[in-house]
């Protein structure tokens, strides 16, 4: 009997041995390598927090950009940086430009355009009741951001309304805040149809609306660009950059409301959770996606 134990032992641990090996070849094998560390890149936006970059926010956080192996830094505007030369410079490796990108191109700053998301321009004059075109502001005072006062759109409706600065037109400072306009300080403001619109509307302020788009027909905003440098160099990290972007905007205008909430979470932006449902709104129509898909 003892000869047939020994046996038996003797017998089974080879077959013990083997399903040891063969369970640690097995677990050795579904060991995936460990995933490549996320390339760090950065992205400068035009302005503060809000609800026009939520493309943007939406591809951090939905995982879009780390499915690319991208972790993106957003960055707020900053009062006087030069957002060109933030990307050209390569302190940033992407950027966000309004439609005088074109000529910034033009007088040859190395920029490439990858994307534009906006394809109505954004900028529009609210006036006082009554005040409905260009031609209606002759003699009168426009308030505009330095930012607007450079715009080739805007310089190009205002010499095409035979309205020229310091002679039967006065430019004032912004204020960024609807007050003078509601107060009659001003004739007529700079304004994004998707924000100060909002603060008018819900004190119930009339006002009219003047259109800037007509002037230069084919602008829009919101326009994703890079260096000559960075395209050359990593043009599938730009590819990806890109493509993550767009599932952004996607995901943004298809789920507005979550996307108003991680933006007041995460990027704690001026805007009320309202103003900012308000902006998703007009985002979407600025964006027309059912027309540009």
């Amino acid at each position: 009997m003892h000869q047939t134990l020994c046996t038996l032992r003797i017998i089974l641990l080879p077959v013990v041995l083997v399903f040891s090996l063969a369970g640690s070849v097995a677990t050795a094998s579904i060991q995936t390598p460990a995933s490549p560390p996320l390339e760090k890149v950065s992205l400068q936006l035009s302005w503060k927090h809000q609800f026009e970059f939520a493309g943007f926010y939406a591809a951090a956080q939905q995982g879009y950009f780390a499915e690319q192996g991208l972790d993106v830094d957003i960055r707020e505007y900053r009062e006087g940086v030069d957002l060109v030369d933030e990307v050209t410079s390569g302190r940033a490796d992407f950027g966000i430009y309004s439609d005088d990108l074109i000529f910034e191109r033009m007088d040859g700053r190395p920029v490439v355009l990858l994307a534009n998301y906006f394809k109505r321009y954004p900028l529009v004059f609210l006036a006082q009741p009554g005040l409905k075109t260009l031609d209606d502001l002759k003699g009168g005072k426009l308030m505009i951001s330095n930012k607007g006062r450079k715009s080739m759109v805007v310089r190009a409706a205002l010499h095409r309304a035979g309205l020229t600065p310091g002679e039967n037109l006065e430019l004032l400072d912004h204020t960024f805040d609807v007050g003078p306009l509601i107060r009659a300080e001003v004739d007529a403001m700079s304004a994004f149809r998707s924000n100060e619109p909002f603060f008018l509307d819900r004190q119930n302020i009339s006002y009219e609306v003047i259109e800037l788009s007509d002037t230069l027909p084919g602008l829009g905003d919101i326009n994703l660009y890079t260096s000559e440098t960075q395209a050359a160099l990593h043009p599938e990290r730009t590819r990806a950059f890109v493509e993550a972007s767009n599932r952004g905007w996607r995901y943004a205008l298809d789920h507005p409301e979550e996307t108003v909430d991680l933006i007041l979470q995460r990027y704690k932006p001026q805007a009320s959770r309202e103003a900012l449902l308000f902006e998703a709104g007009q985002v979407r129509e600025l964006m027309l996606p059912d027309r540009f898909p």
